[in-house]
């Protein structure tokens, strides 16, 4: 979301032009561009009026920006907020927490690339290579990072009000903080639509221009409706390799000290919350998964090692070292103390003389 000087458009009178949830005024029109700007001039002009907002950027070639141009616009409607950036030369750039403190933005962007090419990374979003042709979407809110060449995109601001609406539920979550549309469906009228606004709607009026703005905002809530009926249809499969990758990641990696629901969830590429919600739907836990796996794997090294010490296995194992600690979790889940267990194992041959109903092992 860009900011930069503002030229009002015709307008109404006050009490006729409610504040968007975009935090402007309808009707508010706003338009930057470094035309007109001598070479020489145009990248301390750039800097000195912010026009790419709230946000940290770095020009990578300051000779380019000088031969080349930059465009803004934007426009304030009923429900949404109309952007269009056109840049001509390549740019890196990173919105933080900071950020969004500064500017407030709580919403979704929805995003055409009409040229160019363009990387995009967005906090427990994962990351998107664009080009041209293609739609995405991605939530403001959240720190993200992009770098480029030259590009020229059209994007619609929904504020988060107007999503959640669409969508049908309270929040936006993380099905929604990167996302690619072009897939769906109704993907080419969307676009069509958005295409539209940059190619013409500088010929209309404000409240003509606001009327082709609302008709883009419902065919943007339908299909993420869309999207997110979709997800939630693939959530169970999702859920279940989710489920399968932790397992093996935990199996894998149980003798790490360090190993936590947080490391394991960065491994996966996942939040630690949709993580736990993973396990829950198993009626599990990961902390008492991730001890069931160390007491199967102590079992077993205390059935075929003999001489090595208790607190030597367990701490081989991912347990801490207060041995009295782990005996006693250990009593809990088996009924007798490791010694006792040891005994038995060497005394009845096997691990199956320490089973009992309802434990495991």
């Amino acid at each position: 979301m860009t900011v930069g000087h503002e030229h009002s458009g015709p307008r109404g009178d006050p009490e006729d032009r409610p504040d968007t949830a975009g935090g402007l005024p309808r009707y508010q029109y706003g338009e930057f561009s470094t035309r007109g700007v001598p070479s020489g001039r145009r990248f301390s002009h750039l800097n000195e009026t912010g026009l790419f907002g709230t946000a940290d950027v770095r020009l990578t070639d300051a000779e380019a920006v000088e031969r080349s141009h930059a465009r803004t616009r934007w426009f304030a409607g009923g429900q949404a907020v109309y952007f269009e950036q056109e840049i001509g030369f390549a740019m890196t750039g990173q919105r933080t927490r900071r950020h969004h403190a500064a500017d407030g933005l709580d919403g979704l962007s929805i995003n055409l690339l009409l040229s160019g090419g363009h990387h995009i990374e967005v906090d427990k979003g994962g990351a998107a290579a664009l080009r041209a042709g293609d739609l995405f979407a991605y939530d403001a809110t959240r720190p993200q990072s992009t770098h480029g060449d030259a590009y020229h995109v059209v994007s619609l601001y929904l504020p988060r009000p107007v999503v959640v609406a669409a969508v049908g539920e309270a929040r936006i979550d993380d099905r929604l903080a990167l996302a690619t549309l072009s897939g769906s469906p109704l993907a080419p009228f969307l676009i069509g639509q958005m295409r539209l606004l940059a190619e013409h709607g500088a010929t209309l009026g404000p409240e003509e221009f606001d009327a082709a703005l609302d008709a883009a905002t419902s065919l943007a809530g339908v299909l993420l409706r869309r999207r997110v009926l979709e997800t939630r249809a693939d959530e169970p499969r999702e859920q279940a390799g989710l489920f399968t990758a932790a397992q093996r990641f935990i199996d894998l990696h149980h003798y790490r000290h360090d190993l936590s629901p947080d490391m394991i969830a960065a491994a996966l590429g996942c939040s630690r919350a949709h993580l736990y919600r993973v396990f829950a739907a198993r009626e599990q836990t990961v902390a008492a998964h991730l001890r069931d796996v160390r007491l199967r794997v102590f079992l077993r090294k205390l059935a075929q090692d003999p001489q090595t010490g208790i607190a030597e296995l367990a701490w081989s194992c991912g347990f801490g070292s207060d041995v009295s600690d782990f005996s006693r979790l250990f009593k809990r889940r088996f009924g007798r103390t490791p010694r006792e267990a040891r005994s038995a194992l060497l005394a009845e041959g096997g691990l199956r003389s320490l089973e009992t109903p309802g434990r495991l092992f």
